[in-house]
């Protein structure tokens, strides 16, 4: 039979078909599968302690660098100089010990109260105004100094005659004539210090007159003192005196000082001071309880620069110490000691107690060259051989090092100057 061909696929090729059944769209599911990771934490810890101990002084040795402080020897040196101090010089004469100098002043004036220490009694007598009064007759009467007495008993005089004007019309009313007069108590004490009141003369009674002339007192009588008050004396005065012009001076004296650079010395013994004026506001004798005393005080003085004095010093250290020592730096210490002043003429002698600290001058650079590359050993037993050295450290920057870089900027030496 001849066979049979197809241009088109049938339905059913294409499709996986087993037992007649049609499995072309089933889905295919498949179990996931759990792979478990193993952890290494402790394992991972370990290694980096080995790392750290073994790789990490190997790191630090080719970065790190050595560092070598050295501490030389030194020296004390004390000398003394003698100078000038010279107001009619203006420049510094390092040969002939003469530098120059400059005067300083200034002026202080102060006060104080003070109390008096004497003691005086004091009795006074009241006093004040009373008006009389003409109320007997148009004609005027003269009173020469008389006696009135206080509707509470009280004696008081008038101090002048008196001219009493008559009664008069005012008007078309008939008044009194009056007068007004100063009167003083007749005993001195508080008592007579009374209010306002009514007096009569003494002098008219048993008259007509004595009811007709009268007077009267408008204001309190004042005054009137007795007992102890303050007195001036000669020792308050000198007290006072002492005080305000030792005050003054020491002020003065601050003042100068306070008013200097630092580059400017002013010695003590060098200033004057002098009383320009003094005086108090009362004279011995006075009676009061206290007192005011003023004065004023001029301070004056010769000062001289620091930085001559020591550009003269150093002059003379050069000259003294040997060749190959420096001076270290901040060690110097001078001493001023006056030896004679005139400050008419300006000048002063000064003795000059010097102190200073040298070293022996190491050639850090030569030295670094020579110890490149050599072992620890060998640079410690060098530099503790070197003459001039007091003391040593060498920080060789790990533990692996066992000798000197070869290569110099990896190399640091400094010189400790510290004393």
């Amino acid at each position: 039979m001849p066979k049979k061909f197809f241009d088109i696929i049938p339905p059913n090729q294409g499709k996986v078909v087993k037992n007649n059944l049609d499995f072309s769209n089933t889905e295919i599911r498949k179990k996931p599968v759990i792979i478990k990771k193993k952890r290494h934490f402790f394992r991972n810890i370990l290694i980096s302690i080995v790392l750290f101990f073994v790789i990490g002084p190997i790191i630090l040795y080719f970065l790190s660098g050595v560092e070598i402080s050295i501490w030389p020897k030194k020296e004390t040196m004390t000398f003394s100089e003698t100078i000038t101090i010279d107001l009619n010089t203006t420049d510094v004469d390092l040969n002939g010990a003469i530098i120059p100098a400059q005067e300083v002043s200034n002026e202080k004036i102060g006060s104080g109260d003070f109390s008096s220490s004497g003691k005086s009694v004091k009795e006074s007598k009241a006093t004040g105004f009373i008006t009389i009064y003409n109320n007997y007759s148009t004609s005027s009467r003269t009173l020469v100094a008389s006696r009135f007495v206080s509707a509470d008993g009280k004696l008081f005089w008038s101090l002048d005659k008196v001219t009493l004007p008559g009664q008069h019309y005012e008007s078309g009313k008939l008044v009194p004539g009056e007068k007004q007069v100063k009167v003083s108590a007749s005993e001195a004490g508080p008592d007579y210090n009374i209010e306002a009141t009514t007096f009569a003369l003494p002098a008219l009674a048993g008259t007509a007159l004595y009811t007709t002339i009268y007077a009267k007192s408008f204001e309190p009588m004042s005054g009137g003192y007795r007992g102890e008050i303050g007195k001036i004396i000669q020792s308050d005065i000198n007290n006072a005196e002492n005080i305000i012009i030792e005050k003054l001076k020491t002020e003065g004296k601050d003042l100068l000082k306070k008013s200097l650079s630092s580059d400017i010395i002013l010695l003590d013994e060098t200033i004057i001071q002098k009383v320009i004026e003094s005086k108090s506001s009362h004279s011995v004798g006075t009676e009061v309880d206290s007192f005011t005393f003023e004065a004023k005080v001029g301070s004056s003085g010769l000062a001289f620069k620091k930085s001559d004095i020591e550009e003269f010093v150093k002059t003379k250290i050069n000259s003294k110490i040997d060749e190959g020592f420096k001076i270290c730096e901040g060690s110097l210490e001078i001493n001023y000691i006056l030896k004679e002043v005139n400050l008419k003429t300006g000048k002063m002698m000064i003795d000059l107690d010097i102190k200073i600290v040298v070293y022996k001058d190491i050639n850090l650079i030569n030295l670094e060259k020579a110890i490149l590359g050599k072992s620890i050993k060998e640079t410690n037993v060098f530099l503790n051989n070197l003459i001039g050295i007091d003391k040593i450290e060498l920080d060789n920057g790990s533990f692996l090092r066992r000798s000197i870089p070869e290569d110099a900027d990896k190399v640091k030496v400094q010189l400790m100057l510290d004393y």
